[in-house]
């Protein structure tokens, strides 16, 4: 079963191959190709809401859902877009995958599923990796910290990349690589009989080539990780510098906001954006709505995510509430 909005486009179903880690790396193709990565944050639990966000139609050209009768992911997914998945389904497995498979099919290049601020558990992992992967988009796990155990555990999901919060200095990143990459690059250990389904290539070929397709993410969000910018994007191994503008500000002791435009905040992006250039790494930033993340885009971000759902639960409940108040009879009370 399926179902589509008027005049989308369903894409083919067919079963997936195994194609090879450089093929399946959506995430390295769709930033290597000049495109800019926009989607949104999913934070409340649940199929229902995933399925919800899953449709909103970031393509208008492809928006519709299956069930999990039909296992099989289309394989049409052009534009590039970013959704985090920052859910904890506590019903059965069934209706997790179910969620996590409706979410993957909209044709995004990536899924962040985050476990540092959602309600994702590390036995969530290996469900919620290997449900994204066969429909298209790189998943990738938001670790709590770039420990040893988060990094091993993440990417023996077959995760394919992490991003670490609070990245302040050279020497943290460094470890991070060094937890990511196996011998010689870094000292991750082999064994792992997982992540190679999620790559769809055999474990051989994931072996093999595991270091060079591996995405790390690194979050610039303090003070002090911006004076240290040039030198942790110097890291071989770090992909991009993603910036956390509501720790970020925070830190420099305005309100924790993404939306602040303060001279000192506009210059330390700068410093992050040049720093990443500089060393031939990707810059990404949070924005919290459309026109700040269409700003964000014409300042030179490379991936921008927008808004959170439980925003914009706030802002329609709160816009058409507001003209019914003087009907109700809380609003008679309160006056």
């Amino acid at each position: 079963m399926s179902y589509a909005p008027a005049g989308a486009r369903i894409a083919s179903v067919t079963t997936p191959s195994t194609v090879g880690m450089a093929a399946t790396n959506r995430i390295r193709q769709s930033l290597a190709n000049g495109g800019v990565s926009v989607g949104a944050w999913i934070m409340l639990p649940g199929t229902t809401v995933a399925r919800t966000m899953a449709m909103l139609g970031f393509d208008s050209a492809v928006c519709c859902a299956y069930t999990t009768s039909s296992l099989s992911p289309p394989r049409s997914a052009k534009p590039p877009a970013l959704l985090l998945l920052t859910t904890n389904d506590k019903l059965t497995p069934t209706k997790q995958t179910n969620q996590t498979q409706q979410i993957a099919y909209h044709p995004t290049q990536w899924l962040i599923v985050d476990s540092e601020h959602g309600n994702i558990q590390d036995a969530d992992l290996h469900d919620t990796v290997n449900a994204v992967a066969p429909w298209g988009p790189s998943p990738l796990i938001r670790l709590p910290a770039g420990t040893d155990f988060h990094i091993k555990r993440a990417l023996d999901t077959g995760a394919h990349g992490i991003m670490v919060p609070m990245v302040n200095t050279k020497e943290y990143a460094e470890r991070i690589v060094q937890y990511s990459k196996f011998p010689p690059m870094g000292i991750r250990g082999h064994g792992g009989p997982f992540p190679a389904a999620a790559w769809k290539t055999t474990m051989d070929d994931y072996n093999k080539n595991s270091n060079a397709n591996t995405f790390i993410i690194v979050q610039i969000e303090t003070v002090e990780a911006v004076e240290n910018a040039d030198a942790i994007a110097s890291v071989p191994g770090i992909d991009m510098l993603f910036v956390g503008p509501n720790d970020l500000a925070a830190s420099m002791g305005l309100p924790p906001t993404s939306e602040d435009n303060s001279p000192i905040m506009l210059q330390a992006l700068e410093r992050i954006k040049e720093a990443a250039k500089k060393h031939g790494k990707y810059a990404g930033i949070w924005a919290s709505d459309g026109p700040m993340a269409a700003r964000r885009i014409e300042q030179g971000f490379q991936m921008v995510s927008v808004g959170a759902d439980v925003m914009a639960i706030q802002g329609f409940y709160g816009q058409h509430l507001a003209g019914l108040d003087k009907y109700t009879s809380g609003a008679a009370q309160r006056a």
